[in-house]
């Protein structure tokens, strides 16, 4: 009676690892949709990036690099010098 026991609980505990297994797996599946999708929204900042460096004859790093600079509360740096 025992061993009849102690297989139930396996099987019970496998029951609960398995469904464990398949909500991380929908988890991943989420995670993975929203990766490509946050991809594809890059992408399509980087062509528009792109087209703007192109249409001021600009290279946008300059900015970005005083944004983050601002961003780390660099009060000396501005956007428009």
């Amino acid at each position: 009676m025992h061993s009849a026991n102690m297989v139930k609980e396996v099987l019970q505990r496998n029951l609960i690892l398995s469904e464990d297994i398949v909500l991380k797996n929908q988890k991943i599946d989420d995670l993975n949709k929203e990766i490509y999708s946050l991809q594809n929204e890059l992408s399509d900042v980087r062509d528009w990036l792109n087209i703007l460096e192109t249409l001021t004859g600009k290279d946008s790093e300059a900015i970005c690099t005083k944004l983050r600079g601002l961003g780390r509360g660099d009060q000396n740096a501005s956007v428009y010098s």
